[in-house]
């Protein structure tokens, strides 16, 4: 290699490195000010989860959203009051679908499975081929 492709490709890469380095630094993002405006956008009765940033999770519906704090009543097998999360706390907010649980999914589906064999042993009576 000639001295003049070594110093391209060392031009080359020093103009990469210097193109990867933001000329000013992004401005700082007010994350509080952003989950207030997400949770401005939900409607009442939406389900979500949201994460803490103590690393805790709270699932239930959005009663209610004011300039601090996000209310929501908790999804739990015992009723809970509806608590007032404070934005500062949010580390995320995903919307919910609620679906079956996987006991609920297995029971039905042995449920069918059991009928479709009564209904087998049914027809073999009927046809009388037992």
């Amino acid at each position: 290699m000639s001295f003049q492709s070594i110093a391209s490709i060392a031009l080359a890469v020093i103009a990469l490195l210097a193109a990867g380095q933001p000329a000013s630094a992004q401005q700082p993002v007010n994350e509080p000010e952003s989950w207030q405006t997400l949770a401005s956008r939900l409607e009442a009765g939406a389900s979500v989860e949201i994460r803490l940033k103590d690393g805790s999770r709270i699932r239930g519906t959005v009663v209610t959203s004011d300039a601090e704090a996000l209310q929501v009543k908790p999804h739990t097998r015992l009723p809970e009051p509806i608590r007032a999360i404070p934005f500062g706390d949010v580390d995320s907010i995903e919307r919910w679908k609620e679906g079956m649980m996987p006991g609920t999914k297995t029971l039905v589906g042995v449920g069918i499975g059991a009928g479709v064999m009564f209904l087998g042993v049914v027809m073999a009576l009927a046809a009388g081929t037992y």
